[in-house]
């Protein structure tokens, strides 16, 4: 809350009234720049002669000007996004005689974070697209990281190309300061006998390779639990020959007389997000073409070929 007063040395006897009234309380002063506006908050006023206020966007001193910048790994969309909502704050928090100098305010700040004017423009210029309520009861939501803008134009495309009803989200990664404040418990493997003790063997949401130490074939795999736990199974299937495992399979059809010669290597890790990981498994598959993994465990990426 404040007091206004037409003069200065009206608001400087009301400040040494207050101050007055008690040691311990301080009031302080603030008086308009030479322009006649007032700074509250993030917008500047000033009482016109005829009784009226006018106000314009404030930016304090000490803001640096930094926003989301251009070369950011962020979809279009949400660079268009922040551009539009600036742009909206600034002619929210200005009348109209003094919106222009806002958003010129405004387009500097994102000059300087590496925009371009044609893209301030085009940002500021498109129509949002709102979904109808029918709509959005009809679709699914498919969550994916963002990888690209490219990928995302090529998912959709292939959600066309199948008629499936469904909208693309890419969900907010964990940020750097998210990750930083995750307490860890020291990792100790108390596996007896680990086929991957000389791994990270306890890493949990990992995409593996696995290869026969006998003729070098190799397989891809993920594992949402501790990467050792997977990698007996594993074996233990190779030992059996159990058809229902492609290793257990291999060995049943190459290395029948053979003792299982398996080697683990870490190709990824992913957060604990099981999407983010099946997706990693998947374009580790894609890169490499390892000759144990299945027809069916190729299918699901084949539109990003």
């Amino acid at each position: 809350s404040g007091t206004v007063v037409d003069n200065a040395e009206a608001a400087h006897n009301i400040l040494q009234h207050l101050n007055s009234k008690h040691p311990t309380i301080k009031f302080e002063l603030e008086l308009p720049d030479t322009d006649g506006y007032l700074p509250i908050l993030d917008i500047k006023l000033k009482i016109e002669p005829d009784g009226s206020i006018a106000y314009k966007l404030y930016t304090k001193l000490a803001n640096k000007g930094i926003t989301l910048h251009a070369r950011s790994h962020h979809p279009n969309a949400v660079k268009t996004a922040v551009i539009r909502n600036e742009f909206k704050r600034a002619l929210d928090n200005s009348t109209p005689g003094l919106a222009h100098l806002s958003q010129a305010a405004i387009t500097d700040k994102f000059l300087n974070n590496g925009y371009s004017s044609e893209q301030i423009t085009k940002a500021i210029s498109r129509k949002r697209r709102r979904s109808t309520p029918t709509d959005s009861n009809k679709q699914l939501v498919l969550r994916i990281p963002y990888i690209s803008d490219q990928i995302n134009a090529q998912i959709r495309r292939a959600l066309i190309k199948n008629n499936i009803k469904a909208r693309l989200v890419n969900p907010r990664p964990t940020t750097v300061f998210e990750f930083s404040k995750r307490k860890r418990k020291p990792e100790v493997c108390r596996m007896r006998n680990c086929p991957t003790s000389y791994l990270k063997c306890c890493t949990c949401y990992v995409v593996y390779e696995a290869t026969c130490g006998l003729c070098q074939a190799s397989y891809i795999g993920s594992t949402t639990r501790q990467l050792h736990t997977r990698a007996r199974e594993h074996l233990l299937a190779a030992g059996k020959h159990d058809k229902a495992s492609a290793l257990g399979e291999h060995y049943a059809l190459q290395h029948p007389t053979s003792t299982p010669d398996i080697r683990f290597t870490i190709i990824n890790t992913s957060p604990p997000d099981e999407l983010r990981l099946r997706i990693t498994e998947a374009y580790a598959i894609k890169a490499k073409r390892p000759q144990l993994n299945r027809r069916c465990e190729e299918m699901g990426i084949g539109f990003l070929a």
